[in-house]
């Protein structure tokens, strides 16, 4: 859900930066129109869902309705009743090019190769990385039931970050995270930079 609200407020800074966003501004379309135009914008994804919903979500808000008016997370509403219904917005088309935009696509047996080593956690550099982090690895695992790869630890870090960034409160994160007690970290502030570390290549 966060995710979401983030790609909300994407699309309301793209049109803050190429117009205003509100509908009273004689400068909402200054350098792009309200409405979408093919002639002035191409929109790219791949095929990935959580890629196209990142893509629709942004496109929803930067074209956002007329009587377009923002909530707390920036999600929009009409604002009165006689305004038409959600249900008569129509998406913003867009090109599905996974050659393009996903690396998995591009019919290079090199970086297939190589890409999934990375995504096995067999690059040498990797193992290493495992074997020194193999508690917090574990830890995550058995609390979550994810695989104890890096692959899963980038995706909880990235987690973390996003709980940093919508401001939770510590009484707000796992009860085996407030209270865990791994591989030297005694305090959940010692936890989640580990975490974070894996994600990040900080020094941990």
């Amino acid at each position: 859900m966060y995710g979401k609200h983030q790609a909300a407020d994407l699309g309301t800074e793209l049109r803050k930066f190429t117009g205003a966003d509100t509908s009273d501004s004689l400068f909402y379309d200054q350098y792009m129109s309200r409405n979408f135009k093919p002639n002035e914008a191409r929109f790219y994804t791949s095929s990935i869902n959580r890629a196209q919903e990142t893509l629709q979500i942004t496109l929803t808000h930067f074209f956002a309705p007329q009587d377009y008016h923002g909530d707390t997370y920036g999600i929009w509403y009409l604002q009165n009743s006689g305004s038409p219904g959600i249900s008569d917005y129509n998406p913003t088309p867009y090109t599905i090019d996974d050659p393009m935009l996903a690396i998995g696509s591009t019919g290079c047996q090199k970086i297939r190769e190589i890409r999934e080593q990375i995504l096995n956690d067999r690059i040498p550099e990797q193992q290493e990385k495992m074997t020194k982090h193999k508690a917090l690895l574990d830890l995550m695992s058995e609390n979550t039931g994810w695989n104890p790869t890096l692959t899963e630890a980038c995706t909880f870090a990235e987690n973390l970050y996003m709980m940093e960034y919508q401001k939770w409160s510590d009484r707000d994160y796992p009860e085996w995270i407030r209270n865990a007690k791994v591989g030297g970290y005694n305090r959940q502030e010692d936890l989640i930079h580990a975490y974070k570390a894996i994600f990040c290549k900080d020094k941990v």
